[in-house]
């Protein structure tokens, strides 16, 4: 659309019979070129172009008059002359490095990537200090990247399109509202003098037809649109034809707000926006209900570029005090907010993309800013982006197709529902702990709630998603899957690999060790890097996994019972190689004190040999020959279960 798009703009009010009159050449100059200039500086492109042309038919060979060509192209839009032009003219003595750019972007909306990559290069090196060329030419560089998300969307034009300029949908309550130049001809028909198309006016759809919203309506153009405070109030652009009479400022009309209020006797105007100014242009505004924040652009100075995006706070019938999105703005233009469910959705020729406007979308309390891709996004301007909460509703394009200027699609966003179950790589079963899952194209945590062993949450067609569990036997471990299925409801087994090397006992996954010591049991929680040492009341006791003692014939080094609770120790030292051990070997009652020591050390050693023979480093080993000197059963005549408890080897795990 070759008007509001742009922003800053010539909506000039002027019938057209008075135009047909007004003749630039009053001093008597005939010349072509010269009465371009002056055309130009009207901003009446459409006929600076026709006499540039005419010049240019007697030297055809005319840098200076190609490139004068191709900014009359660029302001009405026309990217694939614009290239053509610019490609016999940027070498021209006069260009500036706002015409390299100008090729540049005509270049990428006509998907000549490889040359606007050059372009954008050459763009940098004039002007260093402008961030868009890095963003750009890393944007080409993973153009694919763009299409990734195709399936997640559904775009195709809406019936209610015209052969002139249909954009900016709004929604007014159940109907929908958009803006339109369709009107007919007329004596006094108003016109724009940017390229003599017909003013803009408000449209409303009822049914495949559109006519026009009368109520909302005047002598002006009327551009995009926001109703709030439950649809009894809107706040529409408009061109202010006042700040024509401010001397100080450029030619060009600008833009404001107005606000409309819906009463007994249907919509009057009620106010304007308090931050209006003759200086600078205000408009393209959304109203978010749920934080009462209204977004708008502007170019108003101190911005970071052309056109930049602002927020201002409603509260109590005032508005706050404009404040720059700086996170999204660039040092080109963001135009055309759409505020919603805590996310921004807004159009930028600022950063890298498919190529003119693209739609962006960015959490409005920050995070990362993403493009949504094709077909949301073309190689063309891409704007106006409207949700109905949410999954559906449209967008503005001048993509090739449609049956006019700029045209109204309807977009689908297409969502499933996911049931996650995250199962342990080897084993298969569901592994415990809460989950994080990520979107990895957006970088946003996704909510979801648990239904037995599945994760349950809403996605997207053609999404990736990563998920990690704090379980630490998984921490730090990462799964991910694809939404790649065309039904409603998807279900998945996610495997996740385990960081560490787990404590097998039968089959059966330890979170917690217990080990026995019948004077005094430790406890220890088993962690992805370390084994920490707990307190019991601190453990999980559905997770815990027992060591017991080992236990010894009479008067023996042979182990009578306790072979697989050396295989546990061994298992968690080669799981853990900052943990020591230390042996205690203890024997019963019976027989002299120095016997029971040699006799403990036999079974201590016997123990440190069946480790060491296992893999286990002897250095880690520390042995302790009790004997008979502290009995667990001091008792004068102990039965057999109580001398077999005395004959026994315990375990501490040092972790420190």
């Amino acid at each position: 659309m070759k008007t509001v798009r742009i922003f800053v703009i010539a909506l000039i009010l002027a019938p057209v019979a008075v135009l047909a009159q007004y003749n630039p050449h009053m001093d008597g100059s005939s010349d072509s070129e010269t009465r371009g200039d002056e055309y130009f500086e009207q901003m009446a492109y459409g006929r600076a172009l026709d006499s540039y042309e005419k010049a240019l038919e007697k030297s055809p060979r005319d840098k200076g008059l190609q490139l004068k060509i191709a900014k009359c192209y660029t302001e009405l839009n026309n990217q694939e002359e614009v290239s053509y032009y610019a490609a016999q003219s940027v070498s021209h003595n006069s260009s500036t490095p706002d015409d390299v750019l100008s090729y540049a972007e005509s270049l990428s909306a006509t998907e000549n990537y490889d040359k606007a990559d050059k372009m954008y290069s050459r763009y940098g090196n004039l002007n260093s200090a402008d961030g868009r060329t890095e963003r750009k030419k890393e944007g080409l560089d993973n153009i694919k990247a763009y299409y990734e998300d195709s399936a997640a969307y559904m775009v195709r034009m809406a019936s209610f399109n015209s052969e002139q300029a249909d954009f900016s949908a709004a929604f007014m309550g159940d109907d929908v509202v958009f803006v339109s130049n369709r009107g007919e001809a007329k004596f006094f028909q108003t016109v724009n003098q940017r390229d003599d198309s017909f003013f803009l006016d408000l449209y409303r759809v009822s049914g495949d037809d559109a006519g026009k919203l009368e109520e909302l309506n005047n002598n002006l153009h009327e551009g995009p649109l926001s109703f709030y405070d439950d649809g009894t109030k809107v706040i529409m652009t408009t061109n202010q034809p006042e700040a024509k009479k401010n001397k100080e400022i450029d030619d060009a009309v600008k833009l404001k707000l107005v606000i409309y209020e819906n009463g007994d006797e249907g919509w009057a105007v009620s106010s304007e926006f308090p931050h209006n100014s003759t200086s600078y242009s205000v408009g393209h505004p959304s109203f978010d209900e749920g934080s009462s924040t209204l977004y708008f652009a502007s170019n108003m100075p101190g911005g970071k570029g052309g056109v930049d995006i602002y927020k201002s706070v409603y509260s109590g019938d005032s508005w706050g005090t404009p404040e720059n999105m700086e996170s999204i703005n660039t040092e080109g233009d963001e135009v055309f907010p759409f505020a919603q469910n805590g996310a921004l959705y807004f159009s930028s020729n600022g950063r890298g993309g498919l190529g003119g406007l693209d739609i962006y979308k960015s959490m409005i309390d920050g995070g990362k800013i993403i493009t949504l891709g094709y077909p949301v996004n073309s190689p063309k301007d891409d704007f106006g982006i409207v949700l109905d909460g949410g999954r559906s509703g449209y967008l503005s394009s001048n993509r090739g197709g449609g049956v006019g200027d700029d045209d109204i699609y309807e977009v689908t966003i297409y969502t499933l529902r996911l049931e996650a179950k995250v199962i342990d790589l080897k084993t298969g079963k569901p592994i415990g702990g809460n989950l994080t899952i990520i979107d990895t194209q957006t970088g946003e945590e996704v909510p979801y709630t648990m239904e037995d062993d599945k994760a349950i949450f809403q996605g997207m067609r053609g999404r990736t998603y990563s998920i990690t569990s704090d379980n630490d036997a998984y921490e730090d471990n990462t799964a991910e899957f694809t939404a790649d299925t065309k039904d409603e409801v998807m279900q998945v087994s996610v495997p996740m690999e385990r960081t560490k090397a787990p404590v097998v006992i039968e089959g059966e996954d330890a979170s917690f060790i217990r080990v026995e010591n019948l004077s005094s049991p430790r406890y220890y929680k088993l962690g992805t890097e370390a084994l920490e040492s707990v307190e019991e009341d601190a453990v999980d006791m559905d997770g815990v996994v027992v060591i017991e003692d080992v236990y010894f014939k009479f008067n023996s080094d042979e182990i009578s019972k306790g072979v697989k609770e050396i295989d546990k120790v061994v298992a968690i030292l080669k799981s853990y190689k900052d943990v020591d051990i230390e042996i205690t070997a203890y024997c019963d009652v019976r027989g002299s004190k120095k016997y029971n020591e040699k006799l403990a050390e036999k079974r201590a050693q016997r123990v440190e040999d069946y480790m060491t023979s296992n893999g286990v480093d002897a250095d880690r080993i520390r042995s302790i020959n009790i004997g008979k000197s502290q009995l667990y059963n001091d008792c004068k005549k102990c039965n057999e279960e109580q001398h077999q408890q005395n004959r026994r080897v315990e375990f501490i795990l040092n972790v420190d």
